[in-house]
């Protein structure tokens, strides 16, 4: 911007000093003759001189005037600009801040005939997303319709809440508490993308795992799918069975919330 208006206050020079130029020859043409000495000539000259000149260069005034409040408006529309990309990124690192306390804050247990197992921050999430995805949609019918196959995922889905869900889904509804920030509070598809980079660096591939399913069955945040899908947020999820799925079961999802 500096530059461009660098450009145009030497074009307004050069201008000014064309038109007071061809100005001067003009009257020289049409009026030869040596200098006078005669102030009533003298005046004559002024007259003729700031006649012409003051209204074309009051005209290059005003104009200079609109672009300079132009500059004006446009600077604070930056700085407001910017003033709101700082609210945004300092709201959003309090987000993953708590977020990412609170998945290193957790505790699971998995108590069995044999042994207790004991998984502390985010392995426990990467544990319960292992026993999801081996245990409880690994016989899921992938032969039938997406419908079915949303349908017993959201079953199974509940089964993992009873079982983790008093350690895990507190870390899932952070995620999603971030996920409603970025996506609805950027303002731009660079700070969109910026956010979602940022949210899944701190997460573990089971970690994002487990965020598919608890999207796909909610209500509220499942039409966030298409955009995190469209990052390949899920791409590197390990054992999930129904990975090739996922296009069909977003739709068959998406039909389910609105029916």
């Amino acid at each position: 911007m500096e530059n461009r208006t660098n450009k145009l206050l030497g074009l307004a020079g050069i201008l000014g000093a064309l038109l007071i130029a061809l100005v001067s020859l003009f009257y020289a043409k049409n009026f030869r003759g040596d200098i006078s000495g005669s102030q009533e000539i003298w005046g004559q000259f002024g007259d003729y001189f700031g006649g012409i000149l003051n209204p074309i260069l009051s005209f290059f005034a005003f104009c200079a005037l609109l672009y300079t409040v132009h500059l004006q408006l446009q600077s604070s529309r930056e700085a407001e600009a910017r003033h709101d990309e700082q609210i945004f990124d300092s709201r959003l690192f309090k987000i993953l801040s708590v977020s990412f306390e609170l998945g290193l804050a957790l505790r699971l247990q998995d108590i069995n005939p044999s042994r207790i197992m004991s998984f502390d921050g985010l392995r426990a999430v990467n544990y319960s997303w292992h026993v999801f995805s081996t245990q409880f949609i690994s016989d899921v019918d992938v032969k039938t319709n997406p419908v079915a196959i949303f349908k017993a995922a959201k079953v199974r889905l509940e089964q993992l809440k009873r079982l983790h869900g008093s350690v895990v889904w507190a870390y899932l509804d952070s995620v999603g508490f971030a996920l409603d920030f970025s996506l609805r509070s950027s303002i731009n598809p660079a700070q969109t993308t910026f956010a979602l980079n940022a949210l899944r660096s701190q997460m573990t591939s089971g970690g994002r795992g487990l965020l598919f399913y608890y999207l796909l069955c909610s209500e509220e945040r499942c039409r966030y799918l298409p955009a995190l899908m469209a990052t390949y947020y899920f791409d590197d999820v390990v054992d999930d069975p129904l990975a090739e799925h996922r296009q069909n079961l977003f739709a068959a999802a998406a039909a389910f919330h609105q029916a």
